[in-house]
């Protein structure tokens, strides 16, 4: 014993001759780490108590035992220890060189950001995600699907890239597919931002409604009646072309043709999403000849890290088409069970 407790005397002296000590003016030391002094405030790390922060007004002294940035008067910045007493700053450089600071504003690791720094946003997520669906209408049969996405969000603009693709068969005899592709951007305006101008467009080749190809494209006006964290409405109005060619090569039609949307997004609490997406297509020339798509669903997280998340979403899309191809049904209803990869 008599061996080992000047060893432990020993080891408890070590461990802080190297950290960073702060004394406050009621007479109690804090020994840590100190993350930064910014605004009048000075953060550090402790091995008893986490993070601690503390007005500079009630900091009588401290000192660093390892190099900092140092932010001082007229902005400028210089590398190295530093010892603050009675409301004066030192640097230290070189263990001998002593430099006194006037106005100390910022005090931060040589590895770490300013205090002021803020990480950029990235304005792009990618998704992935696989469908297991049942499908009514044209086809009565289940069928698995595949999607990807690309969006950018910003204050002033938003963009969206996707492709899909649908097939399935009945009895392993007859197989139907379905491919998509599209593209949709808005840029906003206003103050608030609750205006936009949009343009969007798509291709589609459809087995199941007897499309052998449809074409459109779509620009106009749309407006956030609601705009928030938690709910999104939007309405949509323009004018759009649209060209179709059946699989049977009995027709083919183009037409000028309205473009109305409507959008909806809430937050159910924290833990699911709720969409609506609805988009009428009439021909201008004869308003009896239109297609209306339909999909809504609710979203749940199933993991949520830092850099991708995985979710869970039930849904029902429908398509409708006033006019189908010969021997096809105007409605198609689609159930949907997706899993999602963001990132």
């Amino acid at each position: 014993m008599k061996v080992i407790k000047p060893l432990m005397v020993l080891l408890l002296v070590n461990s802080t001759v190297f950290a960073d000590e702060v004394l406050l003016k009621d007479g109690m030391k804090i020994v840590g780490d100190i993350q930064q002094v910014h605004k009048d405030k000075i953060i550090i790390k402790t091995k008893y108590a986490g993070e601690l922060t503390v007005e500079m007004i009630n900091v009588d002294k401290f000192h660093t035992e390892t190099e900092q940035n140092v932010a001082f008067e007229k902005e400028q910045k210089l590398v190295g220890k530093v010892t603050y007493e009675d409301e004066k700053a030192t640097l230290v450089r070189n263990e001998d060189e002593k430099m006194p600071l006037k106005g100390l504003v910022s005090i931060w690791g040589v590895d770490k950001n300013h205090p002021d720094y803020v990480a950029p946003i990235d304005p792009w997520t990618y998704k992935a995600y696989a469908d297991i669906t049942s499908q009514e209408g044209n086809t009565d049969k289940d069928l698995y699907s595949l999607g990807l996405s690309a969006e950018y969000d910003d204050a002033d603009q938003k963009a969206k890239f996707f492709g899909t693709s649908k097939e399935g068969s009945t009895d392993g005899v007859k197989t139907d597919k379905e491919y998509r592709l599209g593209a949709d951007y808005e840029k906003l305006f206003g103050d608030p931002k609750h205006h936009s101008w949009y343009v969007r467009g798509g291709w589609e080749n459809d087995e199941i409604e007897g499309i052998d190809y449809r074409v459109g494209a779509a620009a106009g006006y749309g407006y956030y009646w609601l705009k928030s964290d938690e709910t999104t409405l939007r309405t949509r109005i323009g004018l759009g072309y649209l060209v179709e060619e059946y699989v049977d090569g009995s027709d083919k039609k183009d037409s000028v043709s309205l473009d109305l949307g409507f959008n909806y997004k809430q937050a159910v609490g924290d833990w699911a999403t709720w969409e609506t997406d609805v988009t009428y297509v009439p021909a201008v020339e004869d308003f009896e000849d239109y297609l209306l798509r339909h999909a809504s669903g609710i979203s749940v997280p199933l993991t949520v890290q830092e850099d991708w998340s995985l979710f869970l979403k039930l849904g029902v899309e429908h398509d409708y088409n006033s006019e189908p191809a010969d021997d096809r049904d105007n409605l198609d209803t689609t159930y949907f069970l997706r899993l999602a990869l963001k990132i």
